[in-house]
Order: structure tokens, then C-alpha cells, then sequence
């Protein structure tokens, strides 16, 4: 009986024990627990009252170190700070290439700290002649074209271009300039490299192509797009001075509004070719000289009729010559535009090419060489062999180096022009803008843009280097990736309607330094 008692309590004692021995380990736990939270409490309690008391310390010499370690945490420095600790350095990005022979040793981000100097001179406004000419750059010429205050159409020339001092004082430093100039920031206004060019007013712009018999554009996609842009200056029209809007029906006058004049298919290849199609079909919208003028002609009936029509002086035009081998059929059109006779204003050509042939330069070589032919069968006049070319000595026609031209005075520094023995054309080549992220990836190793930065600099070598094919024919080369590698380009190829004025505006100014005036002396 006793046995059976005794085992009983030791039966009874055992889940006591562990009970026991549970609760022991739980309250080393805590006690453990308990120490490391009030350690903790200690040292952030020490601190927060020892920071304070080091910072108002030892704040002098800390932030000097911050000042000379620019990357590191620290407060943000005053303009007086940095400019005692680091010494500004020269603004570059990778965005840019450059037409020269060798690659640049600056080519590369050093330092993007801004510098406490002007990089671009504004416009000094006084009275002198300069000023009052290059007045109108500060404006908005956009200010009373149609449409110009819609709510979906609120763009300022003031967008497109940042005017600053100097203006470049000759056609081949805009060229250069424009080839090699750029944007600071995405979309931000284009700024030319090292010297200006004009935003010309629409009645400047008419001026200037009035001088001409006929400015003939001949390429592609993106060339029908330049001339649709410089309908919008011709006509004064922000919403569809590009299109043929009076031919639209509702939907079309909704989609092709403004801005998407040609970022959307099925309106841009509705574009203006030819300014007679406005006289002929809206002339009211054409905001150049213009005037009435009696025609007869002889119908199938064998009766004449007089006809009423609207002329201008101001005469774009473009024909399409997409590829090589040449379409027989684009070419005899092309000839058709050219005068037989010698006219009384010179002609000027603006061809574009590239895309077509996957940037081939043999192909696009071809291409020039077909359409120069052509043109010389239809203009004789117009051929040239070899002669110096307008504003460039034999000696300095290598315009390969992008080393920035001295600043002149506008009136002073202009190239000694060479009068030539007999009329040439005026020919500039544009090649193909940047590309963009949405580019089909099947055209990327072909078009993209490191394909399309070395046919830029192979086709410039090509036209501007002495004794290279197209040196001396009277052809100059426009450069259009940099100014349009930051921008949009809504399928990847094309840029958008501020993009296609500011290559516009290019051309203008390509043509305003054109001496015409030799022209007429031959």
C-alpha cells in the first residue's frame, strides 16, 4: 500500500517538474530580452544628446570635407560654397557626335556640374541695326497663326529655339552649327553649336523664297514632312497648314488637328507636295504675295477657254524618289520640274535619302549620282565641274572640323565670295534624324542609331572632304541627329510637327545665306 502511494506522487510530480522547468526558461528569456531593450533605450538616449553636441562642434571642418566630396551625403551647397570647393568644369553628354576625322579625347562626361558662366551669350537688344533685326528671334512668331491659342495647339516658336548671341555669319558655320548643336534637357528648345541661327517671321520666310524660281525637295517620308512644316510657315496655320484640309471630312479634321498633322499615318501622307495645290485649292490660307493671273487653253473640243489663276513667286515643290535603283517613272517626273531654259532666279535643290537602302552609303551614293544626272540632262546650266563652292576657300572647304567658328560681327567675318565663271546649283543633302525606342527591333541593327550616326559623318566626308566624290558639286550637307536625339519620335522613325519646323527652319536659313544676287550677274 505504501509502494502504490509512493509511486503515485512521483507519478503526480513529474508533469509538475516540467511545468516548472517551462517557466524557469521563459523568464531567462525575458530577462535576456529585457536587458537587450534597455541597452538599446541607453545608447539612443546617449546619442541623441551627444549628435547635437559633435555637430555644433565639429560643423566647420565636416562640411568643408562635404564641400571637396561633392557625391557624398551632406547638406546641399550654396553657389558660393561650390564655387570656393570646385572649379567649374566644361558641360558635355554623350548625345552628341561630332563631324571630325579623328573621334574627340573630350568625348566623355567629366564633370556635369553647371558652371557659373553663361554658355550661350543672350541677345544684347539696342538700337543698332543687329539688334533690331534679331529682335524678332525673342518673339513668338507663332503668336497670331490660326489655331495658335487652341487649347490642343498652344505651341510657341519660343519652344522650338533659344535665340542667343552670335549669329552665325555665313552658311557654311550655320551648317556646322546646326549639324552639331543640341538641347539641354528631353524636348527642350534647340540650340545651334557656337553660333546662332534665325527663326525667320512667315513674311521673312516668303522673302527668302521668293528669290528663288523654284526650291525643289526630292526623298522621302521625312523630306514630304519638311515641306509639309514649311507649309505651316507659308500659311500661317499651326492646325492644318501641313495637310490638305480642304479636302477633310469631319473625322479627318479631328484626327490630323495640330500635332498630329503627321504623327498619324493616314494624315501625313495627306501632306502639301506643292504650293500651287494651296493657291489652287485655299488660297486665302496662303500668307505670301500672291496674285491673279489669265491663262488660255484649248480644250478637246477644240474651243479656248480663259482661265483665272492664283500665282505666287514663292514656288516649293517635292517629288518622291524613295530608294535606288530609281523608279523610271520618278525620274522623268523630276525632270519635268526643271526649266529647259536658263530661268531668272537661281533654283535650289534640298534632297534627302537613307532609310530606304537600310543607310547603305554605296546605295545612297547611287541614288545622288542618279538624281544629279537627271538633273543635269534636264538643266544643263546647271552642271558644274569642280568649282569652289559659295562662302568656302580651296584651302579651308574640308568643313569637317567642328572647331567653333570665331565670333563676328554680323556684316563682318562672311566668307570672300567666289564668283564662278558659269551658274551652278545650290544642293543641300539632309540625312535621316535619330531614331527612337519605339523603332521596330528587326531595324534596329540597321537603322538604329549607331547606324545612323556613321552614315551622317560618312555622307558629310563625302560632300565636304577635298577630293572626296560629291566635294565641289555645289552640295551641302545638314546634320539632324543631334538636334533631334532628344526628342520624340512617335513611331520611332519620324519626328513629330516640332520636330519637322525646327528642320524647316534649318532650311530656311540655308537658303537665306545663299548669295542669289550672283545669280543674276552671270
Amino acid at each position: 500500500m505504501y509502494d502504490n502511494k509512493f509511486h503515485s506522487r512521483r507519478r503526480a510530480s513529474r508533469p509538475r517538474r516540467a511545468i516548472d522547468r517551462y517557466l524557469h526558461s521563459i523568464s531567462k528569456q525575458w530577462t535576456i530580452r529585457n536587458i537587450t531593450i534597455t541597452a538599446a533605450l541607453i545608447v539612443l538616449v546617449v546619442f541623441s544628446v551627444l549628435v547635437p553636441l559633435l555637430n555644433l562642434a565639429f560643423a566647420p571642418s565636416w562640411l568643408s570635407w562635404v564641400g571637396t566630396h561633392p557625391n557624398t551625403f551632406g547638406q546641399p551647397l550654396t553657389s558660393q560654397t561650390r564655387a570656393k570647393h570646385i572649379p567649374p568644369r566644361r558641360c558635355q553628354t554623350l548625345d552628341f557626335i561630332t563631324h571630325q576625322d579623328t573621334p574627340s579625347t573630350n568625348d566623355h562626361i567629366t564633370n556635369t556640374s553647371t558652371p557659373l558662366y553663361h554658355a550661350f551669350p543672350p541677345i544684347h537688344l539696342d538700337s543698332s541695326p543687329l539688334s533690331l533685326y534679331r529682335r524678332r528671334d525673342t518673339l513668338d512668331t507663332f503668336a497670331n497663326y490660326t489655331y495658335r491659342h487652341h487649347p490642343q495647339c498652344t505651341l510657341s516658336s519660343l519652344d522650338l529655339h533659344t535665340p542667343f548671341s552670335p549669329l552665325c555669319p555665313d552658311r557654311p558655320s550655320f551648317l556646322r552649327a546646326f549639324s552639331n548643336g543640341g538641347r539641354i534637357g528631353f524636348d527642350a528648345p534647340f540650340m545651334p553649336r557656337a553660333c546662332d541661327m534665325r527663326w525667320y517671321t512667315t513674311p521673312e520666310t516668303c522673302d527668302i523664297l521668293s528669290r528663288f524660281e523654284k526650291v525643289v525637295v526630292v526623298g522621302d517620308s521625312m523630306m514630304r514632312h519638311v515641306v509639309g512644316a514649311l507649309n505651316v510657315l507659308l500659311r500661317e496655320d499651326l492646325g492644318y497648314g501641313a495637310v490638305t484640309g480642304w479636302n477633310f471630312g469631319e473625322e479627318e479634321m479631328e484626327q490630323c488637328f495640330c500635332m498630329h498633322q503627321m504623327d498619324v499615318r493616314a494624315c501625313s501622307v495627306q501632306g502639301v507636295y506643292r504650293t500651287g495645290d494651296v493657291l489652287a485649292h485655299d488660297p486665302g490660307s496662303f500668307a505670301c504675295e500672291k496674285a491673279t493671273r489669265r491663262r488660255k487653253i484649248k480644250g478637246e473640243d477644240g474651243k479656248t477657254t480663259t482661265v483665272v489663276e492664283m500665282t505666287s513667286p514663292v514656288n516649293l515643290i517635292i517629288e518622291l524618289m524613295l530608294k535606288f535603283p530609281h523608279d523610271p517613272s520618278e525620274i522623268e517626273r523630276f525632270k519635268g520640274l526643271l526649266p529647259v531654259k536658263r530661268p531668272e532666279r537661281p533654283i535650289a535643290f534640298v534632297f534627302g535619302h537613307g532609310l530606304w537602302n537600310d543607310l547603305d552609303l554605296q546605295a545612297t551614293v547611287n541614288w545622288l549620282g542618279g538624281v544629279l544626272e537627271a538633273m543635269y540632262e534636264a538643266a544643263p546650266y546647271l552642271r558644274v565641274e569642280n568649282l569652289p563652292r559659295e562662302g568656302v576657300s580651296q584651302t579651308n572647304a574640308d568643313a569637317d572640323s567642328s572647331t567653333p567658328p570665331a565670333p563676328a560681327a554680323h556684316g563682318e567675318g562672311k566668307s570672300k565670295e567666289k564668283k564662278h565663271t558659269k551658274p551652278m546649283a545650290h544642293i543641300l543633302f539632309i540625312t535621316p534624324n535619330a531614331a527612337g525606342p519605339l523603332k521596330p527591333d528587326q531595324w534596329i541593327q540597321s537603322q538604329g542609331d549607331k547606324a545612323l550616326q556613321i552614315f551622317e559623318k560618312s555622307m558629310h566626308n563625302l560632300i565636304h572632304r577635298e577630293g572626296e566624290m560629291f566635294y565641289g558639286k555645289g552640295i551641302e550637307h545638314m546634320g539632324t541627329w543631334n538636334m533631334s536625339v532628344q526628342m520624340d519620335k512617335w513611331d520611332g522613325v519620324h519626328l513629330d510637327l516640332k520636330g519637322n519646323l525646327i528642320k524647316a527652319m534649318g532650311v530656311m536659313n540655308w537658303l537665306g545665306g545663299i548669295e542669289t544676287e550672283l545669280w543674276v550677274e552671270q
